[in-house]
C-alpha cells in the first residue's frame, strides 16, 4: 500500500478466493473504492503478474512503484517472474489507469519481505540509488537491484527531524541476520528501521519485537535498539504497521499468533 495526496494505493493481494494484481483507490475523503482500468502494452498480458499475495509495494518517483516477490515456489516465481513496475496515470474527467512491466532483474524467492528506496546504497566503491529487499526467506543476506534503469527515480518523502535523531544517537552495532518475515518497516532517507516479525524454524517463542533493527545503506551496517516499556505494551508482533511522523515512531496493529489481533498503539522516541 502506498499513499497518493488523499487516496491509498493498493496493488493486488489475496481476496479470498485467488490472487489477484489489479490496483485499487481508497478515497480517504469520500471513503470510496475505484477500482484502476489495466493498460496492457502492446497486447502482451505476460507483463501483468500471474496473481500476488504475500509482495511488497516500493514507491520510486512520483508515478511509478516497483512490486517484488510473492507467495510460491522457487520455480513459480522462475516461470512468472517476481519484479514488476507499475505505473499509474491519473488524468481529470477520466478512470485513472495502471500499466505493469516486467523487470528482467531476477531476486530469491521472497514473500512477506519488505522493500525499500535506498537513495545511496553502497556495496562497492560508488554509491547509486537501489532497491532493497529484506526478509521473506530463511537466509542472512538481503537483495538488491539498481535503479539506474529507470527515469525520474526520485526519493520518497520521509521524516526529517527522525532523520536528525538517527544521526545524533549512539546505535549498537550488532550483525543481524534477516531470516524473518511479515515485519513492519519505515524508511527514513538510508535509515531502514524494522520492527517485529516472525522468525524461521520455530514453533515456540517465533514472534519479535524487543528491539528495533536499522539498517544504513550508506554504509551497509547493521544496529539495534533495545526497547523499554511498560509491561502493558506489547512489543512482540507480527503483520503490524510501522510510522515515523514528527521524531516519533508508531507501531499500530498486527498479531500475536493466528488467532489474536492488537489494537493497541505504541509509541516509540529515541533517547541517548
Amino acid at each position: 500500500m502506498a499513499i497518493r495526496d488523499f487516496k491509498l494505493l493498493l496493488v493486488g493481494g489475496w481476496d479470498g478466493l485467488k490472487r489477484r494484481h489489479q490496483c485499487w483507490f481508497f478515497n480517504l475523503r469520500t471513503h470510496q473504492w475505484i477500482l484502476l482500468r489495466e493498460t496492457i502494452p502492446s497486447g502482451d498480458v505476460e507483463q501483468s503478474p500471474a496473481g500476488l499475495s504475500s509482495h511488497s509495494l516500493c514507491p520510486i518517483s512520483a508515478d511509478s512503484y516497483v512490486v517484488t516477490g510473492r507467495e510460491g515456489s522457487v520455480r513459480f516465481q522462475k516461470r512468472f517472474a517476481c519484479i514488476f513496475s507499475v505505473k499509474i496515470s491519473e488524468a481529470e474527467g477520466e478512470v485513472p489507469k495502471y500499466e505493469y512491466a516486467r523487470v528482467s532483474h531476477q531476486m530469491g524467492s521472497r514473500s512477506g519481505h519488505s522493500s525499500h528506496y535506498a537513495a545511496s546504497f553502497c556495496r562497492g566503491r560508488k554509491k547509486s540509488p537501489a532497491l532493497l529487499m529484506i526478509g521473506g526467506r530463511n537466509e542472512e543476506t538481503i537483495d538488491s537491484m539498481p535503479l539506474a534503469s529507470f527515469s525520474n527515480v526520485q526519493t520518497p518523502n520521509y521524516d526529517v527531524r527522525q532523520k536528525e535523531i538517527l544521526y545524533s544517537v549512539k546505535m549498537k552495532l550488532n550483525s543481524i541476520k534477516p531470516a524473518f518475515r511479515i515485519h513492519a518497516c519505515v524508511t527514513v532517507d538510508n535509515w531502514i528501521i524494522l520492527h517485529g516479525g516472525l522468525v524461521f524454524n520455530k514453533i515456540r517463542d517465533n514472534v519479535l519485537g524487543d528491539s528495533l533493527i536499522i539498517y544504513d545503506s550508506n554504509t551497509s551496517r547493521w544496529y539495534t535498539i533495545k526497547i523499554s516499556a511498560g509491561k502493558s505494551c506489547i512489543l512482540k508482533r507480527f503483520g503490524h504497521s510501522l510510522a515515523s511522523i514528527n521524531g516519533k515512531f508508531y507501531i499500530l496493529g498486527g498479531s500475536q499468533s493466528d488467532e489474536t489481533i492488537i489494537s493497541q498503539m505504541v509509541e516509540l522516541v529515541i533517547e541517548n
